[in-house]
């Protein structure tokens, strides 16, 4: 998955996504969606399902 697929993904402007990966720090509530998704991966899966639903997300 890209960096840009991510963001949109999730909800992000994949510019969020860059700041993160170089190790800025996320803002609370980005900190808490990052903790869902690391400790239970279906939440990730189900994020990925919902964007394919909704829009022409390229493929993942």
């Amino acid at each position: 998955m890209t960096q840009k697929q991510f963001a949109k993904v999730i909800g992000w402007s994949p510019s969020t996504v860059v700041l993160y990966e170089v190790g800025e720090i996320p803002t609370k509530s980005n900190n808490r969606l990052l903790k869902v998704m690391i400790k239970d991966s279906n939440v990730m899966k189900e994020f990925i399902a919902e964007s394919k639903a909704d829009s022409d997300l390229e493929e993942l």
